[in-house]
């Protein structure tokens, strides 16, 4: 990680921004689009990770640029309590999202379902977001975010856990060394969801 740059409280709205550009093609995005004010609404759905995970995890990006970012947290930490929300400075973009939450609820449910389920009991790190700016994708810097996350996990052997909506997304974790844990089908927001994790020799094997 020493080679990334930590995201400042000041960069995470500009970053909140960035992925919401990153994700404007993800089935999540359709919980939002026919609200008003979707963009603002689609931005705080994002700052809400990032201003989570900067209070209790990392933020990262590959320079000052932020070409990418990438959000995690401790497995104890993953799930975002109220509290936990309130403390970090989240429950203003929380607040901005609105009807869209209402929208997006079947999906926060089922991620804390799987994760709470598949990782009981076990040290962890969960990868809350990872995405790069459209003006940059193509050119390594989502790789070179996983790939830190990846020896992160590997340098203190414990588990890396992470959730996508695409088929294409969960492929490309497969190659560096994820596993389906679970594929839930979600007729109300007319996607996927699949819940992965990259074993570590002292927590496996994860079923």
């Amino acid at each position: 990680m020493s080679q990334l740059y930590r995201l400042q409280k000041e960069d995470l709205p500009k970053a909140a921004e960035i992925l919401a550009n990153a994700f404007i093609d993800d089935p999540l995005a359709c919980a939002f689009k026919e609200l008003p004010d979707f963009k603002e609404k689609f931005t705080a759905f994002f700052q809400v990770p990032i201003t989570y995970a900067h209070k209790y995890g990392e933020v990262f990006a590959p320079s000052k640029d932020l070409e990418g970012i990438m959000a995690w947290t401790p497995g104890h930490k993953a799930e975002m309590s109220l509290w936990r929300i309130m403390r970090s400075g989240a429950i203003k973009p929380a607040m901005q999202m609105g009807q869209a939450y209402k929208n997006i609820k079947p999906f926060v449910m089922q991620t804390t379902k799987d994760r709470k389920h598949f990782m009981k009991g076990k040290d962890f790190y969960y990868l809350a977001i990872i995405g790069v700016s459209p003006d940059h994708q193509g050119k390594g810097f989502g790789k070179r975010l996983l790939q830190a996350f990846i020896e992160h996990g590997k340098k203190n052997d414990l588990p890396l856990y992470l959730e996508t909506e695409t088929e294409q997304n969960a492929s490309l974790y497969q190659h560096f060394g994820f596993k389906t844990l679970n594929q839930t089908e979600m007729p109300s927001l007319n996607m996927n969801l699949w819940s992965m994790v990259r074993e570590s020799k002292k927590n496996y094997p994860i079923k």
